[in-house]
Parts: structure tokens; sequence; C-alpha cells
């Protein structure tokens, strides 16, 4: 078994990301902003935030309804990013 890599910053040196949303067909930059210590949902088209749960350890569930048919959604990942 893999050990899972210390993948906490100093606090003096955060995580900022700068998120740009694009019109893709026009190229006309929609909106941006810079994110630390933060997360970010982005929906485009039908899909929209429909709740959001808050529980005590600190995790936040989003429900995010009507993302239509299935199909293959692509997600971008910080590589040093823990899943499970």
């Amino acid at each position: 078994m893999n050990p899972q890599p210390d993948i906490r910053r100093s606090p003096v040196e955060p995580d900022r990301l700068r998120v740009t949303v694009t019109d893709v067909a026009t190229g006309e930059v929609l909106g941006e902003t810079v994110i630390f210590d933060d997360y970010l949902l982005v929906c485009a088209g039908h899909p929209h935030l429909t709740n959001v749960q808050y529980h005590g350890n600190g995790t936040h569930v989003l429900t995010v309804k009507d993302a239509g048919p299935r199909r293959s959604h692509h997600f971008v990942r910080h590589p040093e990013a823990r899943h499970g």
C-alpha cells in the first residue's frame, strides 16, 4: 500500500487559484476570481445548485440537479489532491 503524500501547505505559501470563465463562442471573459482555501462550483447550461448541507465536521454536500442525460464529465484536480 502506497502512503498518501503529505499535501499540507505552510501558511506562508498558500494555494491560490485564479478561476476565469470564458464564453467559448465569443472569447469574452464572463468572470474571474482568485480563491484560496475554498471551493468553487461552476454550472453551465441546465445544471444548477439546488441544496447545500453543512455538517459539523466541516463537510459540505452540494446537490446539483438537471444534469441531463449521463455523459462523461471532465474534472480537473490538483495533481496532489487526496482521493477518497
